[in-house]
């Protein structure tokens, strides 16, 4: 089975358009991040707060 090749046109339409998607969805990631930022902030301080909190009563709960 032969295959064409492609024209070297045909190669850099090709890599510009893989380069337009990879951008465009890089810029989506990022101004998604910037919208919930401050959520996963809260979440992780709250979680990290459990955790400590756990952490400590487990210890006062060895020591008693």
């Amino acid at each position: 089975m032969y295959f064409q090749p492609k024209s070297l046109l045909a190669r850099l339409l090709t890599a510009a358009w893989t380069i337009l998607l990879i951008a465009l969805l890089l810029w989506l990631a990022i101004w998604l991040l910037a919208k919930i930022w401050l959520w996963i902030v809260a979440i992780a301080t709250i979680v990290t707060l459990v955790g400590i909190g756990l952490w400590l009563r487990r210890r006062r709960r060895e020591d008693w």
